[in-house]
């Protein structure tokens, strides 16, 4: 009797293990196909498409992408079918403006639909990544936590890359232009 207990735990415990190292495996993979993908991107429409396919493939989710234009919140990419309400909005609109996550499955504004995490650097906030899983025990699941947390630094890296590149040619252009002038 003591025998069969103690290998049924054992085989409990390696079964555990075996799921966890399965899990560990696909969010590795998850990101090396993002990170391989948003690599390749030239411009924000590139790193907008394949944000949207590989999340929502990864995680089967639907997400909205959105970057500041002037004082309001714009919709750079949505999954198929997501509309966002003003609500949903002012929701992301408060994540980028306190660098906060906000919305589903946070203390923070709770009752909207979606989760706003915000796409920031040590520079800056570049945007806000809404995202609206399948159930709702996933919200506050650790591990779509986390891998959400590596895609939105992955995302908010590429995209102060593509930032950046456009600021470098924005000044090549203007000392092209100064050196004419003086010419």
């Amino acid at each position: 009797f003591i025998v069969g207990v103690v290998i049924s735990t054992l085989v409990a415990k390696a079964r555990e293990r075996a799921d966890a190292m399965r899990e560990r495996e696909l969010q590795t993979e998850s990101l090396y196909y993002l990170s391989r993908d948003l690599a390749t991107a030239a411009n924000m429409d590139a790193i907008m498409a394949a944000v949207i396919k590989n999340i929502t493939s990864t995680l089967n989710a639907k997400l909205s992408l959105l970057i500041p234009q002037g004082e309001q919140m714009k919709i750079s990419a949505i999954s198929k079918g997501l509309k966002l309400s003003d609500k949903e909005l002012a929701v992301a609109d408060w994540a980028f403006r306190n660098r906060r996550e906000a919305g589903m499955g946070t203390e923070t504004l709770s009752s909207a639909e979606l989760l706003y995490l915000p796409l920031a650097t040590s520079i800056s906030v570049l945007g806000v990544l809404g995202i609206k899983l399948e159930k709702a025990s996933d919200y506050r699941s650790p591990h779509s936590r986390r891998l959400l947390g590596a895609f939105v630094t992955q995302i908010s890296l590429s995209m102060e890359r593509v930032h950046l590149g456009q600021q470098a040619e924005q000044a090549q252009v203007l000392q092209a232009r100064e050196s004419m002038e003086r010419a």
